[in-house]
């Protein structure tokens, strides 16, 4: 069973899993085209919240609109070309992949962190945008808490499950007997950075690093012992390079490697989306590798993960049902709130009633026995009116439970006036859970 909040949920994809890289990089908008696009996204019809989130492998929508298929046509406009590429998913099947895709399991790396973190980022920029104020905000910050909790149960913290662990791999196999191997890295962000930490320990590595900003690299340099080079000295940077790595923001290409220019060129990776290296036809003793190839390079880390992948596909099952919940809360709320006001006045209502026939000497225990049978048969109208289910076992067990309590608190001499508002109080806090533990067993049920 899912709630209104999730029929309306509606993620779009377009990713490593349908699309190649060559068309991914058709749809790596920039910061501005997102803002843009975001803006006219909550325009369309029907659209009451919207996240978009671009990675280098992944251009994904989640949106929160009574009109799917309008937000689908205005989708597939701004997909162009590659719309046939899109994966479309909704209610609980959306749910479903946006916390698969936050836990790293949709990854082209499976495991990896940064996912979390971008769609933090997204989620935040698009509140900052007053994108997402309402129900998605809510199911977002539900998603993002159990990502979180299901990567710190597993091992996936403990592991270097990164690109840089795939680029040692391919240079550790490609220069394999080399005295020194002469490394440069295009880029100074995070992924480079993560490759300086993987290899900055191998003394006989001679690493150089091309950058926009070389003052604001020098403290890396200092301690990745590295040579720096502005981009306008490519070429001499890359002359003497054997292994080549490249991740930048960069939209488009910025090398174009030859025989004549890099003539001791080995390996190229290139991790930029789109791809920062033209591949040359023309030096087939070079090793070409960019995003397309990650999966197959990932397939022995893969296979040691696999009962690490397998728990956390199951925990993100436990998850799917535990937000499932929280939704149908959140939109029972209203009616839920107000059935527990009213309880809470019948609770009084037949409690003094209960203190007023006490006075004129009737027996405590059937006068207990009269409050608690009369406030649970109440409920039968207020079930109808909150659309709930009548729940007649649990009224029963709970009104013979409270009447057994009251029996043993008279034997023991207790004031049977304490005895009435002590039972009616259990009674009326039991009854008033008992539409939220429906709800649970009905989402349950419902999975």
């Amino acid at each position: 069973m899912a709630s209104n909040l999730l029929h309306h949920t509606v993620v779009f994809d377009i990713s490593h899993h349908r699309a190649s890289l060559r068309e991914r990089e058709k749809v790596c908008w920039s910061a501005g085209q997102i803002e843009r696009k975001t803006q006219q996204l909550l325009a369309v019809t029907g659209v009451q919240d919207a996240i978009i989130l671009v990675t280098c492998n992944r251009s994904a929508c989640i949106v929160q609109t009574l009109d799917p298929r309008a937000c689908q046509l205005w989708w597939f406009q701004q997909m162009d070309s590659v719309a046939s590429y899109t994966t479309m998913l909704v209610g609980v099947s959306a749910l479903r992949f946006v916390l698969r895709m936050a836990v790293g399991l949709e990854s082209i790396l499976v495991g990896e962190h940064q996912i979390l973190g971008q769609l933090r980022d997204a989620f935040t920029q698009a509140r900052a945008w007053g994108a997402c104020q309402g129900d998605l905000a809510f199911l977002l910050e539900q998603v993002l808490c159990h990502a979180k909790q299901i990567r710190h149960e597993l091992a996936f913290t403990k592991r270097d499950i990164s690109l840089a662990s795939l680029a040692w791999t391919q240079v550790q196999s490609t220069c394999v007997g080399e005295d020194e191997v002469s490394i440069l890295f295009l880029g100074s962000g995070r992924i480079i950075q993560q490759h300086l930490r993987v290899f900055g320990h191998k003394s006989s590595y001679s690493k150089s690093m091309v950058c926009r900003d070389r003052e604001k690299c020098s403290p890396l340099a200092s301690v990745y012992d590295l040579q720096l080079y502005d981009y306008s000295d490519l070429d001499r940077a890359t002359k003497h390079a054997q292994v080549v790595i490249a991740a930048t923001s960069h939209l488009g290409e910025l090398w174009r490697p030859s025989p004549q220019k890099s003539p001791n060129l080995r390996l190229s990776i290139d991790w930029s989306v789109p791809r920062n290296i033209v591949v040359a036809d023309d030096m087939p003793q070079v090793t070409w590798i960019n995003m397309d190839h990650v999966a197959k390079l990932q397939q022995p880390q893969r296979l040691e993960n696999a009962s690490v992948i397998e728990h956390a596909e199951k925990k993100v099952e436990r998850s799917v049902l535990r937000c499932c919940e929280q939704m149908e809360l959140r939109h029972a709320a209203p009616v839920l709130g107000d059935f527990r006001n009213q309880l809470k006045q019948w609770q009084d209502h037949y409690a003094q009633k209960a203190i007023m026939a006490l006075t004129t000497g009737s027996e405590p225990l059937d006068v207990i026995h009269a409050a608690v049978t009369e406030l649970a048969d109440t409920l039968s109208d207020l079930f109808d009116e909150a659309s709930l289910m009548p729940l007649l076992t649990q009224r029963r067990g709970i009104c013979n439970a409270m009447i057994n309590d009251a029996r043993q608190l008279l034997s023991r001499g207790q004031d049977p006036e304490r005895v009435v508002k002590l039972v009616l109080h259990k009674a009326t806090a039991q009854l008033s859970h008992a539409p939220t533990q429906e709800l649970r067993s009905q989402v349950m049920q419902g999975a």
